[in-house]
């Protein structure tokens, strides 16, 4: 039998396996490792699945440094393994475990190298070097390892990945906007989201809709005339042998019954058993359910099922955008009453996402109001499916006789979200099982469908999704006005846009800007309107709305009227911007410049696209049209050519490192 070397944490449900390194480093190494781990991560100070996890990154690198070591015993890994290996108090130098650091950070970024698996983003990487670097920097306090010096990281996109079902289709080849412009593109990928979303909805409804026809029925059969009390089922049970024949049939014979009936005696029977708590003795209960069909054919006919909670549970996520967390806090009082444009108010139990290990929602973050957002309306109708009112309230009745039996917990009596796995008798309220079965089984059985089939779909996608969803981005005068007010309503789903769609419509928004800049620049110009191609009533709303919208920057003619919905004196009026700067002048300098004002504007936006847009908006979004537009009359002059040989040089000279982007804050 091998040798192995396990040691325990007191306190901590996991032992700690240091076999894999005992062959490379010895067994006196092992006991110090141990002694060491024990003193750091058995403290208070780190929790047991912290400390865990910490040690498998560390089992893992010193795996690495001993087998590169033995390999090249003069490298830095080959000094280390050989100090350790004959580990005699003696640590390595401050040189090699720095050179070793730096050889596993390079090892980490070659994506030939997967010695250390398959990390990839700079985010795992930096994850994997930060924790090796942190623990060996424990260990230098106590003694296990010197005091050593190294940083190394990656720079990583703070922008939220989380992709939306048209990102995901177009990924899996199903759906493509390549043979389309770009506001034609972003129109057929919002489109495409929401008839992702749609179909999915509907394959959940019909899901839940087959679910509480079947709980329906049962209901009806047990409530038949004719059945038998739940007592003479057991009397005639307890008579009935297999020497008697077939159990159905002679139930039927006894008791004059139909098919129908028959099935409505054994859902009466089961159900007494697991929301009554009737003692049927088990071989017989047994015999007598599988007459009728598999535990959950027969669950499904006395109360909500597993399939039945996904359903719901995922339609209310579409419809409410809510968080994962959020929703599974839901309690059955979740609908209000309350009515508002169209919507039900749902009431969510806490504004705050459960973090594990962390401090419990304070009372400040206990809400009896809706949350702020669109998220905390449902809405009254979705097409012709069902609305997820109407699925809350049959959800209800289809687990009344869960919340009335006598087994329940009281602290999960008025929770949304209870089940029970089938026939057995615990009544549950945590949904652990619906991340890791219910909802990939729901994925496998629609595994085929058209459009959704066969995509990785999450809660995150779809919430991002229904967020999209509901964004009312048609009108650029509306977002900002939303921003300039502060309001919530329609404007924050911009936050949460798919990178792919919300380049498209930023162009559309900038597109509309431009038309109010071009307005008030071109006020009490001679003939302007007829220059632009568009009539003095179009001229002068475009000018009214850019007023309103904030670009009195813009304006040439200081003595030109503004109206305004606010004339008080005391108004402070925004700078306008100076002649040298309305203006440009065309040279080679000039439109290098130009183009580098271009190229930092679209890394500002990729950035604050996803991070902060509502900066983005107030600060940079004028700068763009303003660039975009120099471009845009560029373009149709005699100067385009020589634009784009400087545009082509630029690009050379920033690929060889001869100049930069400007970067903009």
């Amino acid at each position: 039998m091998s040798e192995t070397f396990v040691f325990q944490i007191q306190g901590h449900p996991t032992r700690y396996h240091l076999t894999p390194l005992l062959l490379l480093y010895g067994s006196d190494f092992c006991t110090s490792f141990a002694r060491v781990w024990r003193t750091i991560y058995g403290s208070s100070e780190y929790s047991p699945a912290t400390s865990y996890a910490y040690f498998k990154r560390m089992v893992r690198f010193f795996l690495v440094v001993g087998e590169k070591g033995i390999v090249n015993p003069e490298s830095s890994e080959g000094r280390i393994h050989s100090c350790y290996s004959l580990y005699r108090g003696k640590i390595p130098e401050t040189k090699d475990v720095e050179q070793c650091l730096s050889n596993t950070f390079d090892a980490l970024c070659d994506r030939n190298d997967t010695s250390f698996g398959a990390i990839s983003s700079p985010s795992s990487i930096n994850s994997e070097i930060d924790t090796i670097k942190s623990v060996l920097g424990a260990f230098s306090r106590v003694g296990f390892a010197p005091k050593f010096t190294f940083s190394a990281g990656l720079p990583e996109d703070k922008e939220a990945r989380t992709p939306t079902l048209a990102t995901l289709a177009r990924e899996a080849g199903t759906f493509s906007t390549t043979h389309l412009g770009r506001l034609q593109a972003a129109e057929a990928f919002v489109k495409h989201n929401a008839d992702m979303l749609m179909e999915l909805r509907r394959c959940l409804c019909e899901e839940f809709r087959i679910e509480n026809e079947r709980f329906l029925r049962g209901k009806r059969l047990q409530e038949g005339p004719g059945l038998p009390d739940e007592a003479a089922i057991i009397s005639l049970l307890n008579e009935y042998n297999h020497t008697k024949g077939e159990v159905r049939e002679w139930f039927r014979s006894r008791l004059g019954i139909d098919d129908d009936q028959y099935e409505g005696l054994v859902f009466k029977l089961v159900s007494a058993t697991l929301h009554r708590g009737l003692v049927v003795k088990t071989r017989k209960l047994a015999t007598l359910m599988k007459s009728v069909g598999d535990p959950l054919w027969i669950q499904g006919h006395i109360q909500a099922t597993a399939v039945a909670l996904n359903a719901a549970f995922h339609i209310v996520i579409i419809d409410s955008a809510f968080n994962s967390q959020p929703c599974k806090d839901l309690k059955i009082n979740a609908i209000s009453g309350r009515e508002r444009r169209g919507r039900f108010e749902l009431v969510t139990a806490t504004s705050t996402k459960n973090r594990k290990n962390g401090p419990p929602n304070s009372k400040q973050n206990e809400v009896d109001a809706p949350l702020v957002d669109e998220g905390g309306w449902l809405p009254k109708k979705v097409g012709e499916q069902i609305s997820a009112k109407r699925v809350i309230e049959q959800w209800l009745e289809m687990t009344s006789k869960l919340r009335s039996s006598p087994q329940i917990r009281k602290t999960d009596s008025d929770r949304l979200w209870i089940f029970q796995r089938p026939l057995e008798p615990t009544i549950r309220s945590r949904l652990g099982s619906i991340d890791s079965e219910w909802w990939p089984a729901f994925l496998q059985r629609h595994a085929k469908n058209a459009l959704v089939g066969g995509l990785r779909i999450t809660r995150m996608v779809i919430r991002r999704t229904a967020l999209n969803r509901s964004a009312e981005m048609d009108d650029f005068g509306l977002a900002m006005n939303q921003e300039l007010g502060n309001h919530s309503d329609g404007f924050m789903p911009f936050f949460y846009l798919d990178k792919n769609g919300a380049k498209a419509v930023l162009e559309e928004m900038i597109r509309k800007f431009m038309d109010k800049w071009e307005a008030i620049a071109a006020h009490g110009i001679p003939q302007a309107a007829k220059v632009l191609g568009v009539n003095e009533q179009e001229l002068h709303r475009r000018k009214l709305l850019g007023l309103e919208s904030g670009l009195q920057f813009a304006q040439v003619d200081r003595n030109s009227p503004r109206p305004s919905p606010s004339e008080d004196e005391g108004t402070e009026e925004l700078p306008l911007i100076d002649e040298n700067m309305r203006v440009l002048r065309i040279s080679d300098k000039s439109m290098s410049d130009l183009y580098l004002a271009k190229l930092g504007l679209e890394r500002r936006a990729e950035r604050m696209l996803s991070t902060n847009p509502a900066r983005f908006l107030r600060v940079w979004l004028p700068w763009t049209a303003i660039v975009e537009g120099y471009i845009l009359k560029l373009q149709e002059s005699r100067f385009w050519s020589a634009f784009e040989r400087i545009c082509r040089e630029i690009d050379a000279k920033l690929l060889e490192g001869k100049t930069t982007v400007p970067c903009l804050w």
